[in-house]
């Protein structure tokens, strides 16, 4: 599963984390997604608090990403990342400004020459 796909299913199943107990079938995939997003490595469990922490993480995630904008970014003709539109998007930034956005961007710009590889390769 992807971020993409994760972020997706996020926003898709709102039933799951704000209700108190995610359905047994969907728990898997729940965890999954909890993990995916935030780094985390829990492991699939019924336990109560558990669950209710990260239902409030879920709502915390979800919160966040509507409420951030997304930048696209795009690979220029000299093989440079930028925001201004070229073509096909290769990938987004969600962040809650254009500062954010940039610095990010600048982030992604230093891994490629440190790295000497295309994010979109990876």
């Amino acid at each position: 599963m992807t971020q993409e796909i994760a972020w997706a299913w996020l926003l898709n199943n709102s039933d799951l984390y704000e209700s108190a107990k995610p359905l047994a079938d969907r728990r898997d995939t729940y965890f999954m997604v909890h993990n995916l997003l935030t780094g985390m490595n829990k492991r699939t469990t019924s336990c109560g608090r558990c669950l209710a922490g990260m239902r409030n993480t879920m709502k915390n995630l979800k919160h966040n990403y509507t409420s951030m904008t997304e930048y696209k970014i795009y690979r220029t003709l000299k093989g440079n990342l930028s925001f201004k539109p070229q073509g096909e998007s290769i990938m987004s930034i969600h962040a809650s400004t254009e500062l954010t956005a940039k610095d990010a961007l600048l982030g992604l710009k230093a891994f490629e020459k440190r790295e000497q590889k295309n994010i979109e390769n990876l």
